[in-house]
């Protein structure tokens, strides 16, 4: 067989055996590398000491949207009078608490009862922080106190004509949303926690999304808040849409097809024009 006949049949060959591989090169591909999750996923850090700047998420949900702490100054939608009803927090902010015979800000006081078990209000500069009998039951984390905000648990008794505010630590504002479901780091599995420790790096350092196997038992757990070493972190998984891996995969055997089409027409040619010769 003359040489140029050889070359053209082994051009042809290979195009033939990429024709296919839209079929076997996404088993291929699988079978040498380790499936990942198609989303990326992210740690970044929880500032439990301010809870109301934090978007963390659970159950896909920012639990920003689902917070029991209410800002003084935010009292407004769905309150018949919101002006007034503000007018009585602010004074039971400055004397731990304050009475109302008016009907509607009574109402109002029930429902922002049921409807939250936090206020916090911004203190002017020059006032104190309000003290009262009842002390928080879990203290602030070092560092956290100062900032200018005071929180406090509510309590509206006599069908709305009371309410009390007691202080309270950001923490336990916190930790009274979803404190409860922080996992401690040491319980998880140790794939899980080199996971864990793989994705709060990259979110950290900024270098690059971290994409999990899909194997990993933190991928069926997240979204998920996980406590190391006095640092709560929230790991979850991008909202973002993604190409799966298998798809992908798919696609890039599509091109290998594209690439044999064009080889077997290439060695159809060339030994046509070899057999002439």
């Amino acid at each position: 067989m003359p040489p140029r006949r050889r070359i053209a049949t082994a051009i042809l060959a290979v195009g033939l055996l990429c024709l296919p591989a839209p079929l076997y090169l996404p088993y291929g591909l699988a079978m040498v590398s380790p499936e990942t999750t198609d989303a990326p996923y992210h740690g970044p850090e929880v500032a439990v000491d301010d809870p109301s700047s934090n978007d963390i998420r659970l159950d896909g949900t920012p639990t920003r949207d689902q917070r029991v702490l209410l800002r003084v100054e935010e009292l407004g939608f769905g309150y018949d009078d919101p002006d007034g009803t503000r007018a009585v927090l602010t004074r039971a902010a400055r004397n731990g608490t304050a009475t109302t015979a008016d009907p509607t800000v009574r109402s109002d006081l029930r429902r922002l009862d049921r409807k939250h078990e936090f206020v916090s209000w911004d203190r002017p500069p020059a006032s104190p922080v309000v003290r009262t009998d009842v002390r928080p039951r879990t203290p602030a984390p070092p560092g956290s106190a100062g900032d200018g905000t005071q929180r406090y648990a509510l309590s509206v008794r006599n069908n709305g004509s009371t309410v009390t505010l007691t202080e309270a630590s950001a923490f336990q504002v916190f930790d009274a949303t979803v404190g409860g479901r922080v996992v401690a780091y040491d319980s998880l599995r140790p794939e899980t926690r080199r996971a864990v420790d793989a994705i709060v790096a990259n979110t950290t350092d900024g270098r690059g999304e971290y994409h999990p196997r899909a194997d990993n038992p933190l991928v069926d757990r997240a979204p998920l808040l996980v406590e190391k070493n006095g640092t709560v972190y929230n790991v979850y998984r991008d909202d973002g849409t993604y190409i799966g891996g298998g798809f992908a995969r798919f696609l890039l055997g599509g091109g290998v097809a594209v690439v044999g089409l064009i080889l077997v027409a290439i060695g159809l040619v060339g030994r046509h024009f070899s057999g002439r010769t």
